[in-house]
């Protein structure tokens, strides 16, 4: 049976794998996109959301004194 460090881990790889194709994609979206596009607006909130996320994450997975380290 795996450890809970190891689930977390894992969890935490995939996570952050799945953040990582959202960010790609709203990026190449993005620049596919004419500046005066209304859908600019929306796909930098995702590619904006999902950078942030990715900042989140690996901030709490580097910091074993935050509150909530290990929790996904």
């Amino acid at each position: 049976m795996p450890t809970k460090a190891a689930a977390d881990r894992r969890w935490h790889h995939h996570m952050k794998n799945q953040l990582t194709i959202i960010d790609g994609l709203s990026t190449l979206l993005l620049s596919g996109l004419d500046p005066h596009d209304p859908c600019r607006q929306e796909a930098d909130a995702i590619r904006t959301a999902a950078a942030k996320a990715l900042e989140l994450l690996d901030g709490h997975h580097s910091n074993p004194t935050h509150p909530h380290h290990g929790q996904p």
